[in-house]
């Protein structure tokens, strides 16, 4: 049983190791100016698909696909993405991650 103090400690974030293995899938940007981009990492349970600040590497969003199904990827990604220039975000060109 845990303690009172254990249960209201945050707890630490776990971060996720991407390998080097990534494909970039669009960039936008809205109105803060701050560039995002989704991009599929290669990750130790599979592909994540994810969408992200560029500044600060900020996730916004995530999908793990335990298999490689490019297909269920590739729709996701689209989705997101008609998603975000019917709000009104700008078209960014892709560019490679530093």
């Amino acid at each position: 049983m845990t303690t009172w103090d254990e249960r209201m400690t945050p707890r630490r974030r776990r971060q996720c190791r991407a390998s080097s293995s990534w494909r970039p899938c669009f960039r936008v940007e809205g109105a803060s100016r701050r560039p995002m981009r989704c991009a599929v990492y290669q990750v130790e349970t599979g592909l994540e698909l994810r969408f992200e600040y560029e500044d600060r590497e900020d996730l916004l969003r995530s999908q793990l696909f335990p298999t490689e199904d490019e297909d269920a990827i590739a729709a996701l990604a689209d989705r997101w993405h008609v998603a975000l220039r019917e709000k009104g975000f700008d078209e960014l060109p892709i560019v490679a991650l530093l």
